[in-house]
């Protein structure tokens, strides 16, 4: 019994203690898609490769002409979290960013797209 107890004993503490492990590593994007395919809701959203594309959903998707400008976030897909707090390592500042004018998409997403964004 007791060579029982002690084997018990050494198997819960001979295990290392480890943190939180991730075994699935996706984007926000595609983690929005597969909610929404599961009757989530989530808020509209569009993924860009090219700073006209940005700028294109901004205009034309996100706003309509005619109609008040919706402000809207524009963000950096990244697996790591503080993208908000990183720097890109061109220099700009921020992998989230408010467009609130025309123009802005644009120009954010230029100094986002092909860049490394470098986090805490």
């Amino acid at each position: 019994m007791l060579a029982t107890t002690a084997a018990r004993t050494l198997r819960r503490t001979a295990v290392p203690a480890v943190g939180a492990v991730r075994n699935l590593n996706v984007h926000e994007y595609i983690s929005m898609e597969l909610m929404n395919a599961h009757g989530i809701a989530t808020p509209a959203g569009y993924v860009a490769s090219t700073p006209e594309e940005a700028e294109n959903i901004f205009t034309n998707k996100l706003n309509k002409p005619g109609e008040p400008l919706k402000d809207v976030v524009i963000k950096a897909q990244v697996l790591s979290g503080g993208r908000g707090l990183g720097t890109f390592k061109n220099g700009f500042e921020g992998g989230v960013h408010m467009v609130t004018k025309p123009g802005q998409a644009g120009e954010y997403a230029s100094k986002m797209l092909g860049e490394e964004l470098v986090t805490k």
